[in-house]
């Protein structure tokens, strides 16, 4: 299929990645969202209570990857890790990273700054038990309006976080926002522009139908030793469908790691 600059895929691409939400969610959506052909590689973790990764290693290095990790994404001669790295090459794949200076001057903006928010939130869900984590909790969700406040504005009044258009910027604050939902259902009640935002994305025909099938993964976020949003923990029920009104252009495509014990450390976890 061919992209929006041109840039024809001959063969399906490959998004491999542990069997949870995780940093490789947005990827998901994006790829969803532009209606590339791709394959995903899912990877288990071993049974409690080691969580082994084993499955992992086996391949992590014949996969051809300059820096074996995940989540990877193979596009032919095109081999990436680092979740950033593949949301922007598949942004610029479709003309999803900006297209005036401002533009592609909030992307990467907002991407830097909700890759500092989903930091946040690892070294919180990674706390090295339950009873940490309740007690990190109380801090945390007493400076998250803080935060919150911080991207309401920068959002004001625009259908979209680079502007009237669609952009990788939004597959992720979409996304991290829906977390921080998860973690307290009420965090987005005194935002409405944020709360707005995120019926906008799901009422989005590509990922209304994503969230429908099969093969969306609504549970869970996290790996089994974080201490929030596991597959231990209750899930957490699916979008309900939503009707949004919208610009017309919605943007540029048409709309119809490691240690064998505990596992890498909180910023690992977070991060590839």
């Amino acid at each position: 299929m061919s992209g929006a600059d041109g840039v024809t895929t001959m063969a399906p691409s490959t998004l491999g990645y542990w069997r949870i939400r995780g940093l490789a969610q947005p990827i998901r959506l994006l790829l969803q969202y532009v209606g590339e052909d791709y394959e995903e590689k899912l990877y288990d973790f071993g049974p409690e209570p080691s969580y082994d990764r084993e499955i992992w290693y086996l391949h992590k290095h014949s996969l051809g990857l300059a820096f074996p990790n995940l989540p990877y994404y193979l596009d032919g001669d095109v081999k990436l890790t680092q979740s950033s790295a593949i949301l922007r090459y598949i942004g610029r794949k479709y003309g999803l990273c900006g297209k005036t200076e401002q533009e592609k001057t909030r992307v990467d903006l907002i991407q830097a700054q909700a890759t500092d928010f989903k930091m946040g939130y690892a070294r919180l869900v990674y706390a090295e038990s339950k009873e940490e984590f309740e007690d990190l909790k109380i801090g945390y969700l007493a400076v998250l309006p803080t935060k919150l406040e911080e991207f309401s504005e920068f959002l004001g009044d625009l259908p979209w976080f680079a502007g009237n258009e669609i952009s990788i910027a939004d597959f992720l604050m979409y996304e991290y926002l829906e977390e921080h939902l998860i973690l307290q259902s009420e965090c987005l009640d005194k935002y409405k522009n944020l709360a707005e935002f995120v019926k906008r994305f799901e009422s989005l025909d590509r990922i209304q139908e994503y969230q429908k099938s099969k093969d969306f993964i609504n549970w869970p976020i996290n790996t089994p030793v974080a201490q929030h949003g596991t597959i231990a923990d209750p899930e957490p029920p699916l979008p309900e469908p939503v009707t949004v009104t919208t610009t017309e252009d919605e943007g540029s495509v048409a709309q119809g790691e490691e240690s064998k014990d505990r596992g890498p450390s909180t910023l690992q976890q977070a991060t590839e």
